[in-house]
């Protein structure tokens, strides 16, 4: 028998045999594919501990807190991801710190030899002034930041370099966690009156302890050479009833004490108390709060302390008095 092949034939055959060949090699591809190790990464972005272990949750002033976080992963200049979060979106510990745990996965194969991400994480972007609408480029970060005159949120950055290992430990999940440092430094006052008159604090004034052209890095960095500071902190009168207390906060940018050192000035019920001299301060640090406590006391003397901390909102504990 005699088969006779047309020349329409021969073309149909030829393109079902290629279409075959590129079906094998496509599944051989996936399957490859499939077997590549691929890793996932979860990231935990979340406020400081301080140093006595305790965590800063509920001891945080409102404008304080994390109300918003921008986590962004690059690749050298490349943006991989760019994610913004709000309140809602974030979970709460029985002790109020707010956190969010992010899940990056398919990061990178087993046969890529940079493994190596760059993670920036902001949280209340909207207390920096000037900040971008919106963020398409690493370049659009600003190297130094000021506060915004607009929003009372005070920021808060991290920057990190995290390898994926692969393979994963145990075949789970790279864990790692972010902690967050506030941007600016923190003065707070708190004024125990232990009199039975009431008391009136004016004049308040905390001698250089601000800057007046700041250059504060965006993240937080090792550098060692602070601005000296060169800007008074002037502070709200305070009014205290007998035997009330009171308190008030300010936040100053990072700096190092000038030669002269940090002086505090106040006039105590329109007389003038000679100033107090900050000498052990060095000075004032991201992250870190110098917090100054007046008792006043029945006989008209005055006791002063102060001391630099980890950034709180401790309640002050004020004793009962006879």
């Amino acid at each position: 028998m005699k088969i006779l092949f047309n020349r329409n034939n021969s073309i149909s055959i030829f393109w079902l045999l290629l279409l075959l060949a590129v079906g094998a090699v496509s599944c051989i591809k996936d399957e490859y594919a499939e077997n590549k190790e691929k890793a996932t990464v979860q990231v935990t972005f979340t406020t400081r501990a301080v140093s006595d272990g305790t965590i800063v949750g509920n001891e945080l002033a409102d404008n304080e807190r994390m109300k918003t976080l921008r986590v962004i992963v690059a690749k050298g200049d490349k943006i991989l991801y760019n994610e913004y979060y709000t309140g809602d979106d974030f979970a709460e510990n029985g002790n109020g710190q707010r956190y969010k745990t992010v899940t990056f996965s398919e990061l990178v194969t087993e046969d890529e030899v940079d493994r190596t991400f760059d993670f920036y994480a902001i949280a209340n972007e909207g207390g920096i002034a000037d900040w971008p609408a919106q963020i398409t480029s690493l370049e659009q970060l600003p190297e130094n930041i000021t506060l915004s005159t607009t929003s009372a949120l005070i920021p808060q950055t991290a920057k990190q370099s995290i390898t994926v290992e692969i393979p994963q430990e145990d075949s789970g999940i790279q864990k790692k966690t972010m902690q967050l440092e506030f941007v600016v430094a923190k003065v707070q006052l708190i004024v125990v009156n232990e009199s039975e008159t009431e008391q009136t604090l004016t004049n308040i004034s905390l001698s250089n302890a601000d800057v007046n052209n700041p250059q504060v890095p965006l993240f937080p960095s090792e550098q060692s050479d602070l601005s000296v500071g060169d800007k008074d902190v002037m502070m709200s009168e305070m009014r205290l009833s007998r035997y009330g207390t009171s308190a008030q906060t300010a936040y100053v940018y990072e700096n190092k004490a000038p030669t002269g050192g940090y002086v505090f000035n106040a006039t105590w019920n329109g007389d003038s108390r000679p100033p107090v001299d900050l000498s052990s301060v060095e000075n004032l640090p991201r992250g870190k709060e110098l917090r100054i406590t007046i008792h006043l006391k029945q006989n008209s003397t005055v006791e002063f302390n102060y001391e630099v901390l980890d950034w709180t909102n401790v309640e002050v504990d004020i004793p009962d008095f006879e």
